[in-house]
């Protein structure tokens, strides 16, 4: 019976360690820009269905920590078509806007 309860343990351990990993922050990086490559200066990102919002600085860029690797962007800019980006464990984003018609 005590063989049985410390492999239950074991296993319950485990799978507390990969959901933690699965769900670990990770920091990205990257940078707003319009259809002619110029830098857009505090465009909206906020990461989906969170309050984690930011904005970029005067170069188009941004810094900052998302939930996990599976996080989803929304990336906004008056003038500008919403841009919705996977990060998908990736460290650096580039989002291109494109104008609204």
């Amino acid at each position: 019976m005590e063989k049985k309860s410390f492999i239950l343990l074991c296993s319950l351990v485990f799978l507390g360690y990969t959901n933690m990993y699965a769900q670990q922050k990770i920091a990205i990086s990257g940078s707003v820009v319009n259809e002619s490559g110029q830098p857009l200066q505090g465009a909206t990102i906020v990461e989906s269905s969170t309050n984690n919002t930011i904005l970029t600085n005067q170069r188009g860029e941004v810094r900052f920590t998302v939930s996990s690797g599976n996080a989803t962007l929304e990336v906004s800019f008056t003038g500008y078509t919403t841009a919705v980006v996977p990060v998908n464990n990736q460290k650096v984003i580039q989002v291109l806007l494109k104008a609204t018609t």
